[in-house]
């Protein structure tokens, strides 16, 4: 039951950016292209810089998902994250959630939905997900893990 809300918070962000995803093939294939290209990267490269190096990732990752795919990236030791891995991370998430906003700008109805399930999705993380990680060296546990 922990990881309910691991699991709601990822499905929300998967219908945000898919939202997106679908709205920038219908503007453009191209563009829509280039955007899964992005997505695609930027996941790899989030659970490479960060999800990997969670000391929670094998038996208490509150997202299961992420936890159980990083067994097959490179391995690396739990601890601190670097600054490049905060950067990395960083970026990624900006290219997901702004890459796509000119063309969301164009349709409100879209932009509306792709920012209120984004939101939601961010409280139920904060508000229900991070309360419960055991990942002490994530900058947004409060807590002693």
């Amino acid at each position: 039951m922990h990881n309910l809300h691991g699991i709601l918070s990822l499905m929300l962000i998967k219908v945000a950016v898919l939202t997106a995803l679908v709205y920038l093939f219908f503007t453009s294939a191209a563009i829509g292209s280039i955007y899964l290209a992005l997505i695609i990267a930027a996941s790899l490269t989030i659970m490479y810089a960060y999800c990997a190096k969670c000391a929670a990732r094998d038996h208490h990752c509150s997202h299961v998902a992420p936890g159980k795919l990083t067994r097959w990236l490179p391995q690396r030791d739990s601890g601190p994250y670097s600054t490049l891995d905060l950067l990395a991370t960083g970026g990624s998430l900006i290219l997901i959630f702004i890459f796509p906003q000119y063309w969301l700008w164009q349709n409100k109805t879209v932009q509306l939905i792709f920012w209120g399930v984004t939101i939601v999705a961010l409280a139920e993380i904060l508000l229900r997900v991070c309360p419960d990680c055991r990942n002490q060296n994530c900058m947004l546990c409060k807590k002693t893990c």
